[in-house]
């Protein structure tokens, strides 16, 4: 069912209140999953150059959303313009808003503590994607490199370039792949314990996703050209070789990181499959993780995907790019539609667990 927005403030500071409570700060190299805590966040992107990005907190117990939480928790201030990732690791929350061209590090309630605007060198560049490792979380930037952030200091101790539009990474048995994307074609590798690159891998245009499975493979989407190269997923095995798989646009690994979660949404076209890929068995699967009955109930096309920790669900967030989002809860073993909520803004880019 669709689930009302609302914003009391007393629901809020509780549900909120719980989070801080439930962490510490002995948390940031030690983020094991929390059972008492459900929900998360949603990041809502808005419209690009209306400065309108938002935070929302849905509970996955009571159905119930409330929205405005960064404005909320941090007196007014606007969460500032395309919102693109968010992580939460450990007692912080991480947020890049890339067009404002600010890192925002924030309690688990929200409320910010510090604020990156600028590199090293003191150039301001929009902030995209982010992973954590250790003590660090690295970001990919705009411009070409991906920073490392001591989560003790919340400041940037180290930089390594990459292509000029790095976009999401991965942690992988001791590096970091960062996808470079626009018309490059390739993925950086960096080594975590000297923060070095050492090699590029050759994928095909565009790379924007990538997903680690925890065995030393990686899944990876690439854009292409929006033309005679289409959204194509590719797998790319533990010794560096690289499959292409068939097409995807989407994609989320489930929780015992077993198999893919591919939604094929080629820019242009109106149709939609939502495959998935047998890790083990190295094939698709013959049934789709969303029947054909359930996405005729979507508003709009899928902009996001996210996978509940807790029980697996599948979390499919939809745009028309205009109005207020919404998000379809999907069970992927039979495909069908257990519920629904609006999230609080424009674009939802996912919705990231407490816990996770």
């Amino acid at each position: 069912m669709d689930i009302k927005n609302f914003t009391i403030k007393s629901f809020v500071l509780a549900s909120l209140a719980l989070v801080t409570m439930a962490c510490s700060k002995d948390d940031e190299t030690n983020n094991p999953f929390d059972s008492s805590i459900v929900g998360g966040y949603v990041l809502n992107s808005g419209s690009y150059k209306q400065n309108n990005s938002t935070l929302s907190y849905y509970d996955t117990d009571k159905a119930t959303l409330a929205s405005s939480i960064f404005e909320t928790r941090n007196n007014g201030l606007n969460l500032g313009d395309t919102g693109e990732d968010m992580i939460i690791y450990g007692s912080k929350m991480y947020i890049t808003v890339s067009t404002s061209k600010v890192l925002y590090i924030t309690d688990r309630t929200g409320k910010v503590i510090s604020s990156i605007t600028n590199s090293p060198s003191g150039t301001a560049l929009n902030p995209r994607h982010i992973v954590t490792s250790g003590k660090y979380v690295y970001v990919s930037y705009y411009g070409g490199f991906v920073a490392r952030i001591d989560t003790a200091t919340n400041a940037i101790d180290k930089q390594v370039a990459v292509g000029n539009y790095p976009e999401e990474m991965a942690v992988s048995e001791g590096n970091l792949y960062v996808t470079n994307s626009r018309s490059d074609s390739t993925l950086s590798v960096i080594n975590l314990s000297t923060f070095t690159k050492t090699k590029n891998i050759n994928v095909v245009i565009n790379p924007a996703v990538v997903r680690a499975d925890g065995n030393g493979n990686l899944f990876v989407i690439s854009m292409g050209n929006y033309g005679t190269i289409l959204n194509t997923l590719q797998r790319v095995n533990s010794d560096g070789t690289v499959e292409t798989l068939g097409n995807g646009t989407i994609i989320a690994l489930n929780t015992a990181k077993t198999k893919v979660y591919d939604i094929y949404a080629q820019y242009g076209s109106d149709s939609i499959s939502y495959n998935v890929y047998n890790i083990s068995s190295k094939a698709f699967e013959s049934s789709p993780f969303v029947t054909s009955t359930t996405a005729s109930r979507f508003s709009a096309s899928p902009y996001s995907m996210s996978v509940n920790p807790k029980d697996g669900n599948v979390f499919i967030g939809v745009s028309d790019y205009s109005s207020e989002g919404k998000m379809y809860i999907i069970n992927p073993s039979t495909g069908t539609l257990i519920s629904s909520f609006s999230t609080g803004g424009i674009n939802p880019m996912g919705i990231y667990f407490l816990g996770q």
